[in-house]
């Protein structure tokens, strides 16, 4: 028993940076043969890690002249050197079993050894305070304290990590995060170390080292949180400027058409006044054609009655009822960039929904735009079929380009909270509703 406990002890410290290592790099490319690499990559380093801690004593005394002060204590840094050597053995370990550039890997590791060494220090405050007892026992709680320590870290930062999902953090910024945990785990281990049998000192240099690593994941994740959206925001403006170009090119397009289509059924008007043979049925299906383009929505706002106007032709060769209950005059204090957006989007969400039901009598779009007292409401409504879910209020459905997707209710919101607006929705008896309200001044 003793025996094992040994060995437990001396690949303890390797196993738990290659595990903390695993919560943060799982959503990475695996390279080919992974299985092979890793059960090489594993073994390499339990045997370095055991063969160094079996003979830590002899490899002690050659850097024993790192021992900085008394309070160091002789090996103090000697073990912090042997604690980073694992670290960067590990790290090697990770460009071996991944794909990625190498800051992706680097902000990993640097957030595996800040977990690592937070389990850590929290194990070593709670045998401070409960003392040791049976090896059994210690390596249950050992095992237990890492156990949980890694799960809420996995939930509370690994998770937010994408699959695929680069790093967009600089380069600078990930260097400097690495030497900021590595020294301070140069400057506090040692100091640790030499303070193992001072309990009250332990505990408060521990706990203070264990305080460094919980503020280093929450910089680093809160960085990466705040550079992703970031450039989630600079992909939304681009996608407006885009739907105002488009709106530019929808309107000149609207405008022939009305034009041609308007001096069309005039000349059908004329062919029918002429006698002589003409199949009646034929110029009535031609005049029917020609009266959906120019039967155009009027709504009070030129630009929503555009933007209306080419979506209803659109759900009308795809078989989708379009109802539209409007008051496009209480929408004046809008950019003519941000109407097209805001409809544009609301209108193509609800379009590519009900385009993959089936059922005739459920492939319907709704939009109520009303004025009650200092409030305008917009209202959309639509059916849709399969999953959706939520994600910070909005939704993801199950669209093969869901990040592109996505971006559609991301600049919806955008634009209502430009304009103090709020927005909500609700997929109930698989009817997908969005409400949007805004606050308007008294004209």
């Amino acid at each position: 028993m003793e025996l094992l406990y040994q060995i437990f002890l001396n690949v303890q410290v390797i196993s738990s940076v290659l595990l903390a290592e695993g919560v943060f790099m799982q959503n990475l490319q695996k390279k080919k043969y992974f299985a092979l690499r890793l059960l090489m990559v594993v073994s390499v380093c339990l045997t370095f890690s055991y063969l160094v801690l079996a003979n830590q004593s002899v490899i002690l005394s050659w850097i024993s002249f790192f021992a900085i002060s008394e309070l160091y204590g002789r090996h103090a840094v000697g073990y912090t050197i042997i604690w980073l050597t694992f670290y960067f053995v590990t790290i090697a370990g990770q460009f071996i079993l991944f794909e990625g550039k190498g800051k992706d890997i680097l902000f990993r590791a640097v957030a595996a050894y800040a977990m690592q060494n937070l389990a850590f220090q929290i194990e070593r405050i709670l045998f401070a305070l409960i003392g040791t007892h049976s090896e059994p026992i210690d390596v249950l709680i050992k095992l237990g304290v890492f156990f949980v320590v890694y799960l809420i870290c996995y939930f509370v930062f690994a998770k937010r990590l994408i699959k695929g999902e680069c790093v967009n953090v600089s380069n600078g910024m990930v260097i400097g995060l690495a030497f900021i945990v590595v020294a301070i785990c140069i400057v506090l281990n040692p100091y640790a170390i030499a303070l193992q049998g001072q309990t009250e000192l332990e505990i408060i240099l521990e706990g203070a080292f264990a305080l460094v690593c919980i503020m280093t994941l929450s910089f680093q994740f809160g960085l990466f949180n705040y550079e992703r959206l970031r450039l989630e925001k600079k992909a939304v403006e681009v996608l407006l400027e885009e739907q105002k170009k488009q709106y530019e090119i929808s309107k000149e397009n609207i405008e022939i058409i009305n034009v041609k289509c308007h001096d069309l059924r005039h000349q059908i008007r004329d062919i029918r006044l002429k006698e002589g043979e003409i199949d009646r049925a034929e110029l009535e299906q031609i005049e029917n054609a020609v009266s959906i383009y120019d039967s155009a929505i009027k709504t009070g706002n030129k630009i929503i009655d555009i933007i209306l106007t080419e979506k209803a032709l659109y759900c009308e060769r795809n078989g989708i009822r379009l109802e539209v209950i409007a008051d496009g005059e209480q929408l004046a204090f809008m950019s003519t960039g941000d109407l097209y957006s805001l409809f544009g989007n609301i209108m193509d969400n609800a379009i590519e929904a009900v385009k993959q039901i089936d059922e005739i009598d459920m492939r319907i779009v709704e939009l109520r735009i009303c004025r009650t007292g200092a409030l305008l409401s917009v209202r959309a409504q639509n059916y849709y079929c399969g999953k959706i879910e939520m994600k910070d209020g909005i939704s993801i459905t199950q669209k093969e380009d869901k990040d592109n997707h996505g971006f559609g209710l991301r600049s919806i919101q955008l634009v209502v909270e430009k304009y103090g607006g709020t927005m909500s929705i609700a997929t109930d008896s698989n009817i997908f509703s969005l409400a949007l309200l805004f606050p308007i001044k008294n004209q």
